[in-house]
């Protein structure tokens, strides 16, 4: 129980002609009829300045001694009250509560009676996250995961910025050209969010060991394989050094209008090895296609829009707060999502785990 009961601060309360109701629109409205105004006067001085002993006193002669607590009790199992007396955990300061103030409101609003709003804050900031790849799709990325205040990301990257990049890759500007990404984007970031521990690294991923050594340096919660180089070979390295860390990971890339995302979550399900064994295995023609990008070294040109690369981009964030947060099951769990971001058509691709997978069966 609250010790100082307020409606949550998310909800606006309407004290219309005969009726009071907390909230708007028919998905998150809560109603109650109060023809003689007597539910009005408790819910008014439901402001978090007050105990239930107080709150109780103030009512007498309106209320019953026990309609108070049952009232609240109404009002805490649809998820309206919050305590007021509740202080944000140590590992928030003042300058993290004012700066995600919006998401502490999103987390009232997710929250269960009795769940705290700072705790999902407080979980952020201490998330790890690895990102290999910050062009187009990883700038975004590192925008928003910055928006949400995860605490300590590590970005990699070899390129240097090109004008071409801008139409989609927001951390860099026309004064960046020719500079390495690795170098603009944590001067970026350091403006952006300088609450948070942004680190860049330039550096070309060549080899599994390549990709062991990142994973192993940073030790993240969760990593993101947005780099598109070299092609044929980078999902299955961070696959495998994923899978043998036991880091969960998410990729994505686009390819003029049709982009793609998956996940993995070693020991939950199948890894990038299976899908790949299985696509392999249905149709022989594709291993002779890997064969020969890899052999020739192709890398298509780039088609992607800004607006497909930050959508696809956020969209990651939210499999990140799904899969931190239990805010519910990832989307792409097991799954491979390809989207058209012309018409918007969705099609999701299940797969499964193999028992004779080399590197997770």
């Amino acid at each position: 129980m609250e010790t100082r009961p307020r409606i949550k601060l998310i909800y606006d309360t309407l004290y219309l002609d005969g009726r009071i109701r907390v909230g708007s629109g028919f998905a998150a409205a809560f109603e109650i009829e109060d023809e003689t105004g007597r539910y009005g006067r408790l819910m008014r001085l439901l402001d978090g300045t007050r105990t239930v002993p107080e709150l109780a006193q103030a009512l007498a002669g309106r209320f019953e001694p026990d309609e108070v607590p049952a009232t609240l009790a109404t009002l805490r199992e649809n998820g309206l009250l919050e305590d007021a007396a509740e202080a944000p955990p140590p590992e928030l300061t003042e300058r993290d509560v004012e700066r995600y103030a919006p998401n502490l409101n999103f987390f009232r609003f997710m929250a269960a009676p009795g769940e705290s709003c700072y705790a999902p804050q407080a979980r952020l900031k201490q998330t790890r996250v690895t990102i290999l790849g910050i062009g187009g799709i990883g700038s975004n990325l590192c925008l928003a995961l910055a928006e949400l205040g995860v605490g300590y990301i590590r970005a990699v990257d070899f390129d240097h910025v090109e004008l071409s990049n801008l139409n989609r890759q927001v951390l860099y500007s026309t004064s960046a050209i020719g500079l390495p990404k690795a170098e603009v984007a944590a001067q970026r970031m350091k403006e952006f969010n300088p609450d948070i521990e942004f680190v860049a690294e330039q550096r070309r991923m060549t080899s599994l060991a390549d990709v062991m050594s990142v994973v192993g340096n940073s030790a993240p919660d969760f990593l993101f394989c947005l780099a598109d180089k070299p092609q044929g070979y980078i999902d299955h390295w961070v696959n495998e050094a994923c899978v043998r860390n036991r880091v969960p990971f998410a990729a994505a890339s686009i390819s003029s209008p049709i982009g793609t995302a998956y996940s993995v979550l070693p020991g939950n399900g199948p890894c990038f090895q299976c899908r790949s064994d299985s696509e392999l295995a249905g149709d022989p023609r594709l291993a002779e296609e890997l064969d020969y990008i890899r052999e020739y070294e192709l890398n298509g040109k780039n088609g992607a829009l800004g607006p497909a690369c930050m959508m696809l981009a956020y969209f990651l964030s939210y499999e990140l707060l799904r899969h931190r947060l239990g805010l519910c099951p990832m989307l792409t769990e097991s799954k491979l999502l390809e989207i058209n971001f012309v018409t918007f058509a969705q099609q999701w691709h299940e797969f499964t785990r193999r028992t004779d997978c080399a590197i997770c069966g």
